[in-house]
């Protein structure tokens, strides 16, 4: 543009140099458009430098937008950023890029602070935020030592440790439909349970429980991948069998999500509608395995493994769950937090090789509470 307004200008002046030889008028001829080209290139450069920051699209709260406009809700806190999804994913949306300040902050300590939660998304599309969630920001021997193993597995992902108060804040700011659903949950555990889901549908990134340990670096498996679950064997098949969406069961202690996936939304509304009962059935596994098998039921006839599903991808149990606590005994490992350190250990060896991460199933909510502050 600046060339081409460049050589008319100077075409001008040659056709009529002539007629401008020796007079103040060629000089002035020249001047405008020179003046008149520089003020081309710069215009130019900030139509592209503006095109290039605002986006082409932004994803906010779920919805595809077809400006870069945040609502108020989201510019307050953390950005519900999209995530390009390349393959055969059905869940499509551009990234925001991370502000300055959150570039700059460390990626590896726990934050507590929601304005730290700015979208995270490398060039791979792999939302790098982990999230876990105790009751306060003290955590008991054991999981504060397993938490930390992440530290190590995902060193370049942000890490966020909800409290029960910032799960509420959460709730109240950005779910404020489900907050009378939310406050009906009698137990403890239920809201953690759908805290979770709150996480991946705002946040995205991936959640483990705190009695989860990291045995090898895992965030590769993202890649290409828009909302993922871990299953665990059930009574009578092992780590490695595939019947385990017949015979075992998909379990909620591990997720992983872009922000603003339709499935979990799905989830949140089934807890609405079904608030009382036990945890595993209302918030738990059964909420979850009730909903993949919903999805089963579509036309295209999914295989047992679920393998086939475009958007939800289901690891086999020797990924995230390699020991079972439904009715099969695993030798070296014993659930329900009654195990020494040294039991511990041997039970880490025996996984060390196969698994990315192992769940001790200390279950403290139930029978396992009375072990909660053993080292």
């Amino acid at each position: 543009s600046c060339c081409w307004t460049f050589f008319l200008s100077l075409a001008y002046f040659l056709d009529n140099s002539s007629a401008l030889a020796g007079t103040r008028s060629a000089k002035l001829c020249m001047l405008q458009a020179a003046a008149f080209s520089l003020f081309s290139c710069c215009l130019l450069l900030l139509l592209l430098r503006t095109r290039h920051r605002s986006g082409f699209v932004s994803f906010v709260d779920g919805r595809y937008l077809s400006s870069p406009a945040r609502s108020k809700s989201a510019a307050a806190d953390a950005p519900a950023a999209g995530v390009v999804v390349a393959g055969s994913q059905a869940l499509r949306a551009a990234t925001q890029q991370p502000t300055e300040a959150a570039a700059a902050a460390s990626v590896t300590a726990v934050s507590r602070s929601a304005v730290d939660l700015e979208a995270k998304v490398g060039a791979d599309g792999v939302v790098r935020i982990f999230h876990q969630s105790w009751k306060t920001s003290k955590l008991p021997p054991r999981f504060q030592r397993w938490s930390e193993s992440f530290s190590q597995c995902l060193p370049d992902w942000q890490r966020r440790l909800w409290t029960d108060e910032d799960n509420e804040k959460l709730v109240a700011k950005h779910f404020a439909w489900f907050l009378p659903t939310y406050k009906k949950l009698h137990q403890p555990v239920q809201k953690a349970d759908v805290s979770r889901l709150l996480y991946m549908y705002k946040y995205g990134g991936a959640y483990c429980d705190l009695d989860c340990e990291c045995l090898n670096p895992f965030g590769h498996l993202f890649v290409n991948v828009s909302l993922a679950f871990g299953a665990m064997a059930g009574h009578s098949t092992g780590p490695e069998d595939d019947r385990y969406m017949t015979e075992g069961q998909v379990e909620n202690s591990f997720m992983y999500s872009v922000p603003g996936h339709p499935f979990v939304m799905e989830l949140i509304k089934q807890v609405e509608k079904r608030p009382f009962g036990s945890p595993e059935d209302t918030t738990g596994p059964y909420l979850l395995m009730r909903g993949i098998n919903r999805k089963r039921k579509s036309p295209d006839g999914m295989p047992a493994t679920f393998r086939g599903l475009k958007y939800l991808t289901i690891f086999p149990p020797r990924y995230f769950n390699p020991f079972t606590w439904l009715g099969r005994t695993e030798p070296a490992c014993k659930d329900k937090g009654g195990f020494t350190r040294a039991e511990e250990e041997l039970c880490k060896a025996a996984f060390r090789n196969s698994s990315y991460v192992l769940q001790y199933h200390t279950q403290v909510w139930l029978a396992g509470g009375r072990h909660l502050n053993k080292d």
